[in-house]
């Protein structure tokens, strides 16, 4: 974890500080071990992760987990693709939450998408990512929510860019 040590006046020292403070690096213990003085933060690039699958037989009320990486709780959601393949489903009303069995329109229901009808395939690039904060388990919940029929199947995939989070986050 990054130091909370106050900011020390010496050139060398400050940009030691800043390093710690900004990407995390950690204070040398003289050990020489892998992980001493290893940065653990801002990657040059952002960290996507790419989760793709179908689903067999799903109702109204069914959701589809996705597992993320345990490097963090915090993701932004970039971009999904939906497509219903075949069913009874006639329309969806997409939701995508970030604990399980979420409650619409909650705090935790962090992306809906107005009823549509199942012809139309969903590829939405998100102008602004929407943050997640998924679940102990480090999942997020999708939701194809149809209106009719148990026999619902189709493929889905979604874009996660791995976020950040702040010693004072809570």
């Amino acid at each position: 974890m990054p130091t909370s040590k106050a900011r020390p006046a010496t050139h060398n020292d400050d940009l030691l500080w800043l390093l710690q403070r900004i990407a995390g690096l950690t204070e040398s213990e003289g050990k020489g071990t892998e992980s001493d003085g290893v940065v653990r933060g801002i990657p040059s690039n952002d960290v996507l992760h790419y989760i793709s699958g179908s689903h067999l037989g799903i109702d109204g009320t069914g959701e589809i987990t996705l597992q993320l990486p345990t490097t963090t709780r915090n993701w932004m959601l970039v971009g999904m693709s939906y497509n219903r393949t075949a069913g009874a489903g006639a329309n969806i009303a997409p939701r995508v939450g970030q604990v399980v069995t979420f409650v619409a329109d909650s705090g935790d229901d962090r992306l809906t998408f107005a009823s549509q009808v199942v012809a139309d395939r969903i590829n939405s690039v998100f102008a602004s990512p929407i943050p997640f904060h998924v679940d102990a388990a480090f999942k997020a919940y999708f939701r194809p929510q149809y209106d009719a029929g148990a026999d619902n199947t189709g493929d889905y995939q979604f874009w996660f860019i791995q976020g950040y989070e702040t010693e004072e986050s809570s």
